[in-house]
């Protein structure tokens, strides 16, 4: 344990670390969240994470970044998190805007504890199993974003997501609304 402290705290030392909090919104508006057919627009998915900024050339800088998102509208006896890995790329327009751009890679956990639930389906009803194990899914996603900055080490971050950008039938968006505190 003293090590792995002892490597983040090299780490932040090392480069322009930042931490990342906000809200991760997965499917939107493609995921039906009301019978009357509506779909998912905003929804509050704590999101963590923690990154670094290295200087490539110029204007142009490299953004790697490691994060966790629990998805709070888990049906019961199921739980869902993703975990993050970042390869963002950003373009400094001005010392208050950054553009970003990359691609970000998701391990997607649904993790089941069994059991059934009950749903309409059609005029009546249905038991549907509830999963009981952990699934993985892997999903590459394209990136694009913003950052602006309110403070010099405090900044306003939008990305937005999309996965399976070759499909259209099943190309689906997310996006990410956040703040970055520098250390």
């Amino acid at each position: 344990m003293k090590i792995f402290i002892f490597s983040i705290l090299i780490f932040v030392k090392s480069f322009a670390a930042y931490f990342s909090t906000g809200t991760f919104v997965p499917y939107f508006n493609k995921e039906q969240v009301s019978e009357s057919g509506s779909t998912k627009v905003f929804e509050l998915n704590p999101y963590f994470g923690l990154g670094t900024n290295i200087h490539l050339s110029g204007s142009t800088y490299f953004l790697p970044e490691l994060a966790y998102s629990y998805l709070k509208n888990s049906e019961d006896g199921v739980r869902q998190e993703i975990v993050f890995l970042n390869y963002h790329f950003s373009y400094y327009n001005s010392p208050q805007f950054i553009i970003k751009y990359g691609l970000s890679t998701y391990w997607w956990r649904i993790v089941g504890q069994g059991g059934t639930k009950r749903l309409r389906n059609g005029d009546g009803s249905t038991n549907f199993k509830l999963p009981n194990e952990t699934r993985t899914s892997y999903v590459t996603a394209l990136m694009a974003g913003f950052e602006s900055f309110f403070k010099q080490d405090q900044s306003f971050r939008f990305d937005f997501y999309i996965m399976d950008s070759i499909n259209a039938e099943s190309r689906a968006y997310n996006y990410f609304i956040g703040l970055n505190f520098y250390l």
